[in-house]
């Protein structure tokens, strides 16, 4: 006797967290669940509920004091000074990388 599996498609989403990070994006747009399932080519509207669910227990279970790692946080540029501290000095140039090893 020879059974007949269905095949399972290729997983589309292997990063269930970016999924979760554009359905929250897009339902904040006001875009209903059967809209975000049909964009991100999911099979079910109950799959954005979960991710939705996902995120606001996530977002309730981390204190409002630290910022996630996933973030990028900007950096302010640091202004670093000339060598020496000679700021604008007139008669300060360079030396190319060449002498400085002789």
């Amino acid at each position: 006797m020879v059974r007949h599996y269905k095949r399972k498609r290729p997983r589309q989403w292997r990063d269930k967290d970016k999924r979760m990070a554009l359905a929250v994006r897009m339902h904040a747009e006001g875009k209903s669940l059967r809209e975000i399932a049909g964009e991100l080519g999911v099979s079910s509207p109950q799959t954005i509920a979960n991710d939705l669910k996902r995120w606001n227990a996530q977002q309730a279970a981390m204190p409002s004091n630290v910022v996630p790692l996933s973030k990028k946080v900007s950096k302010p540029a640091v202004q670093s000074d000339p060598p020496r501290g000679e700021i604008g000095h007139p008669d300060w140039t360079p030396t190319p990388i060449a002498d400085r090893r002789k």
